[in-house]
């Protein structure tokens, strides 16, 4: 099907698992932010393989080495499958008199993926790993791909996108956009409510990036829940079981009701989720598998720790 003509001021990046696990979307971010280039809408999904064939068209994986020709395919779908993406529509602001476009600039900026031909000052230079490649990003390779690649993952036209939530934010936008995939610590030290506290800052971070016009109350509370929700997650756990109970029931109390009920200004598709995750009467196994279900269903991962941890907490929450 034929694609509208891409705007020149917009551009779409793909941050893939490995720049997700890797924590360096803040890094990234700012290396966009050289292009003057600003985040206005965020959607979290799971690539699979009907994306790659809709991102690459038939053409080799690899563009430099044999092998990558050859099993390039098979690599990125298990990229694809190690955890969520999140899909990026940027805006730029530019003078009337400039006619470069967004896309092309952001597709020479982000280099190859080779180790070996790693091109300075390029977003995959931007890893120090010495592993063979590093995606860390997608980027269409020119304005017909770009406009594919939106029409996949957003229903409204883009030109028509505001970033009201992600300006909203007093830290800058690529924090809220690392928020989207917020990870479970592994440590000796989280909290075992620490899931909980994550699974809700993804879905508050989402909600602010998704695009979506809201009321300045709304907007506000959803800025408030991430704030408190990081706060929360940056303390230390305490050591008394009955204390950090509390301080956990006071951060449901706190986030739940700062206005209204928060899974009414959350993005629709995260409502049921969200309430799920408030419900403390409510915590079971059939309830945490429900989470996940929904979590998957909209593009959100969980990985296996973290599924575990949701599915042993709600279980024995009052033991």
């Amino acid at each position: 099907m034929p694609q509208p003509e891409w705007p020149d001021d917009l551009a779409i990046v793909v941050l893939l698992p490995d720049a997700l696990l890797s924590g360096g979307v803040r890094r990234l971010g700012a290396h966009l932010d050289t292009l003057d280039a600003h985040p206005v809408r965020v959607r979290s999904v799971r690539l699979d393989a009907s994306h790659a064939a809709s991102f690459y068209r038939g053409r080799p994986r690899s563009k430099s080495s044999e092998k990558g020709r050859i099993f390039g395919g098979v690599l990125t779908r298990r990229l694809f499958a190690l955890d969520s993406s999140l899909v990026v529509l940027l805006r730029r602001h530019k003078d009337a008199g400039d006619r470069s476009s967004l896309s092309q600039r952001l597709h020479d900026l982000k280099g190859p993926s080779a180790y070996l031909q790693q091109q300075p000052g390029s977003l995959r230079a931007l890893s120090r790993s010495s592993d063979r490649c590093l995606s860390l990003v997608h980027t269409p390779d020119d304005a017909e791909d770009a406009a594919s690649t939106a029409a996949l993952f957003f229903n409204a036209p883009p030109a028509t996108e505001t970033a009201e939530g992600l300006a909203a934010c007093t830290d800058d936008a690529w924090s809220v956009i690392q928020d989207c995939r917020s990870l479970l610590p592994m440590s000796f030290d989280t909290s075992r409510y620490a899931i909980v506290a994550c699974s809700l800052l993804r879905c508050t971070a989402l909600s602010l990036a998704d695009g979506t016009p809201r009321p300045p109350d709304g907007l506000a509370q959803l800025v408030r829940a991430r704030r408190t929700l990081v706060e929360w997650l940056a303390d230390r756990a305490g050591q008394d079981p009955d204390g950090e109970r509390k301080r956990f029931g006071s951060l449901i109390e706190q986030v739940a009701w700062d206005g209204g009920p928060l899974e009414t200004v959350v993005t629709p598709e995260l409502a049921a989720p969200v309430a799920a995750l408030l419900s403390l009467p409510d915590y079971d196994l059939e309830w945490a598998d429900f989470i996940v279900a929904e979590f998957t269903r909209h593009g959100l991962h969980l990985n296996e720790a973290e599924i575990h941890t949701l599915s042993t907490l709600m279980t024995f929450f009052d033991d």
